[in-house]
């Protein structure tokens, strides 16, 4: 019985880890849209659009909250949502160069994330 019972946590503990990873990974792909949309807004000089767009990837963020607040380290969650909160401001304010940069700053932040949940070997050791 014992054999069986640890077998089971076996097959399990890598699926689990395979399904966050992926729930994580699905999560950080779905903020990159408004992010370029924010990005792009902003090179046009569209600030009403990419205060909208930065506004959508805050709500995305918030929506998952909860999960990625379980699987991430909190000093990358909390710099993720801290970033959002100002790339909105910066949308609102028509800061062009701060937002550019803010949202080139989120980008490979979020990037960072993903590659960090990818079953990779220098991700395991």
């Amino acid at each position: 019985m014992r054999t069986w019972f640890a077998a089971a946590v076996l097959l399990l503990l890598p699926l689990i880890c395979l399904w966050t990873g992926g729930a994580t990974c699905s999560c950080v792909d779905e903020l990159a849209a408004p992010l370029k949309e924010t990005a792009a807004a902003a090179k046009a000089d569209d600030f009403s659009r990419a205060a909208e767009a930065a506004e959508s990837a805050k709500e995305q963020w918030v929506s998952h909250a909860d999960l990625l607040g379980a699987l991430l380290r909190h000093d990358e969650a909390d710099g993720v949502e801290s970033g959002l909160a100002a790339l909105v401001q910066f949308a609102e304010t028509g800061d062009k160069d701060e937002l550019l940069a803010r949202c080139a700053e989120l980008m490979q932040q979020i990037e960072h994330i993903r590659q960090m949940e990818l079953p990779l070997l220098k991700n395991i050791l």
